[in-house]
């Protein structure tokens, strides 16, 4: 509620959210909507998240994949899918939209009654994330599978603005037609933004995702992005004119073992992969701990200059009193060859494959 509060405060008017497949339905057909007794089930309410950001004056936009983006893990999808042999995830494959189907029918069977057409805070729903990005000439755009996404949102009684976004220099491979093309991108706002008047000049603009920091890899240094640049970039998106969604406006904290990895610019095989830590401090303009930064202020005084709907906003929230937590006794331990020595392993004469051991559960491992 904090951080929302602070989003509305700052003069933005709605907030955006990804939906991990991964943590919500932990084996086939089972499910945690907040109740499912995953250590994570506090956090996986989102009818909860999506009422409380309604009762703080904010819409909200949700993009609920299935394939999320790369700093989540698995993007986001369950690690059991890969126990089907052959499945071509991301695709029209019936095995995988046959799973996708099971778990947005009992996604938008909460998400449906919330839209704002039915009184709730829901104005728009993403169709896959990125999915342009997958272009290659050996792995053409698969229409199929964004066509069966959007009919079984439709099925499932959607009715809010559908979109999808990618970085309009990339092209428009993954371009549906009668659905919003918006953008990703972190500079050239001008330039990406001409693009993407071109490929659509008879709709409005948006950023879906502007890119106001970035994210950490182990072994390299903190991201930073100063608020010049941050500031400048900003002012050419919503001067051009188009609206905006930050991307992160808030560095959220601690993910558990759902972080995931980039492969770095350039490089063709695994060597180049780049594993994210699994804080997403962003360099955000609403720090991780709830502090406001100097981004923070710059988005208010830019909001303040041209938005020219002038609406009620809550005053800024005091900071977060900070704590100074007790001293943690450690009593005891358990040695790897105790664990070994136990009956709750399995053995095998060939190697085999995480995902192919039945030992999964919340999308991950116990």
């Amino acid at each position: 509620m904090d951080r929302l509060r602070k989003m509305r405060a700052a003069g933005l008017n709605a907030v955006e959210t990804y939906v991990p497949w991964n943590l919500h339905e932990h084996q086939p057909g089972e499910f945690d909507f907040g109740s499912g007794g995953s250590d994570f089930q506090d956090l996986l309410d989102i009818e909860k998240f999506l009422k409380i950001a309604q009762e703080e004056d904010l819409f909200t936009i949700v993009r609920p994949g299935p394939y999320i983006c790369s700093e989540w893990d698995f993007g986001g999808m369950p690690s059991w899918l890969l126990r089907e042999k052959g499945i071509r995830l991301r695709t029209s494959d019936e095995v995988f939209m046959g799973h996708v189907t099971r778990f947005f029918n009992a996604l938008f069977a909460i998400l449906t009654a919330l839209q704002f057409t039915n009184g709730g805070s829901i104005i728009a729903f993403q169709i896959e994330n990125e999915y342009g990005n997958t272009y290659s000439d050996s792995s053409p755009i698969d229409m199929d599978y964004l066509e069966g996404l959007k009919q079984i949102m439709l099925d499932n009684g959607a009715v809010e603005l559908l979109f999808t976004s990618d970085t309009p220099e990339n092209g428009n491979s993954a371009q549906m037609d009668g659905i919003l093309y918006t953008a990703n991108f972190q500079v050239e706002a001008g330039k990406q933004l001409s693009i993407l008047q071109g490929y659509q000049p008879d709709k409005p603009l948006m950023v879906m995702e502007f890119w106001t920091g970035w994210f950490d890899h182990w072994g390299f240094e903190h991201n930073t992005r100063s608020n010049e640049d941050f500031a400048e970039v900003l002012e050419s998106i919503v001067s051009f004119p188009s609206s905006v969604n930050f991307y992160m406006f808030h560095g959220g904290t601690n993910w558990g073992f759902m972080n995931g990895a980039n492969i770095d610019d350039g490089s063709t095989d695994n060597g180049g992969m780049r594993h994210d830590t699994s804080s997403y401090d962003y360099d955000a303009p609403l720090a991780e701990n709830g502090d406001y930064t100097d981004k923070y202020q710059t988005i208010i005084d830019i909001i303040n200059e041209y938005n020219e709907v002038k609406t009620l906003v809550p005053n800024l929230p005091e900071l977060t009193e900070r704590v100074a937590y007790d001293s943690v006794e450690i009593t005891g331990e358990i040695r790897l060859s105790t664990l070994l020595d136990g009956e709750d392993f399995i053995e095998s004469p060939t190697v085999i494959a995480m995902e192919d051991l039945d030992i999964t559960r919340w999308g991950g491992f116990y």
